[in-house]
């Protein structure tokens, strides 16, 4: 920042702290961007919106942002524009057709059940689930991981460097299933996210385009399905109305068919595995399998050993 930089980004709370402390002069600035603008402008930011407003030039030109721009929070920002023009980008659907988008019906207490059942029959390359509260997060997050999937969570109270660390993985594909708040997953941007899963369907509609709106992206298919208990469903409809667009519905699937789905997922890891070794360093103990077991056998104990089916139906 000593050096002047053309382009200075940063959260209300941080800029405002550099402000205070004399790091940062905004007397320069001839451009203001509030990207995120409906989350910028709500009551939590507003009052470190309008005191960084306060150190901008009144000359300069104003940009807000963002994929929903809700009546109140448009008049709200034009408090700090100057004959502002609105423009609206593919205005009839707020939700991109490239994102198809299912429901489950189910009740709160089946959720996870039928969460785990529909991850094993999808096999999402990379998928985010999105849960309503930091503990719901952490809850999930230890579920994921005790029936055998690769999933870690991310909200808001993790450290920088924790929340790092996590992201890193997924981008790495060390994980395949993030767990996330709304908050954590604002503006996050990955590559090859296929699948999104909506345990709690959110209260809000518009956090609901922003949650699908990770997967779909760049010319991707992508594929979204949310979790409702039968007292919810008027959220759903809520989302619906918003979006312009009837979500499908799926059948909760059995156990059966999700041990097939882990399966099936795990065939290209067995035969990776069967061509990685050389049998004769083993021949002692594969004669003595082979002397046991009939091939038939030993190729479906090998397929449950890599598809984790015994981990499949942990109590969570």
């Amino acid at each position: 920042m000593k050096s002047h930089p053309q382009i200075l980004v940063g959260t209300p709370g941080r800029l405002l702290d550099h402000i205070n402390r004399k790091t940062a002069k905004l007397g320069g600035v001839k451009t203001l961007v509030l990207d995120e603008a409906d989350e910028m402008l709500n009551m939590g930011f507003l009052d470190d919106i309008e005191a960084i407003i306060a150190q901008v030039p009144d000359q300069r030109q104003t940009l807000l942002f963002s994929a929903t721009m809700p009546e109140a929070i448009k008049r709200i920002g034009m408090k700090f524009m100057t004959d502002p023009e609105y423009i609206q980008i593919k205005a009839k659907q707020l939700t991109t057709d490239l994102v198809d988008q299912y429901f489950i019906r189910v009740r709160h207490e089946e959720k996870f059940d039928a969460l785990t059942r529909t991850i094993d029959i999808q096999e999402p390359f990379l998928g985010i689930v999105f849960g309503r509260t930091k503990r719901r997060v952490e809850e999930l997050a230890r579920g994921l991981e005790a029936r055998g999937y690769r999933a870690a969570g991310l909200h808001g109270d993790l450290t920088q460097q924790m929340r790092s660390r996590v992201l890193d993985q997924f981008k790495a594909h060390e994980i395949n299933l993030l767990v996330a708040t709304d908050v954590a997953a604002r503006g996050l941007d990955v590559k090859d996210v296929s699948h999104v899963y909506n345990f709690d369907i959110p209260q809000d509609p518009e956090s609901y385009v922003h949650r699908i709106g990770r997967t779909g992206r760049a010319g991707a298919e992508g594929v979204s399905v949310t979790l409702v208990a039968p007292n919810e469903m008027d959220y759903l409809r809520a989302v619906e109305d918003l979006t312009k667009k009837r979500m499908t519905p799926l059948q909760p699937a059995t156990l059966k068919e999700a041990r097939i789905g882990r399966i099936n997922g795990a065939i290209d890891t067995a035969a990776a595995t069967i061509k990685g070794l050389n049998p004769a360093e083993l021949q002692e103990q594969v004669n003595q399998m082979t002397s046991q077991f009939t091939a038939e056998q030993l190729a479906a104990g090998l397929l449950a050993a890599v598809a984790g089916l015994d981990k499949q139906n942990a109590p969570v």
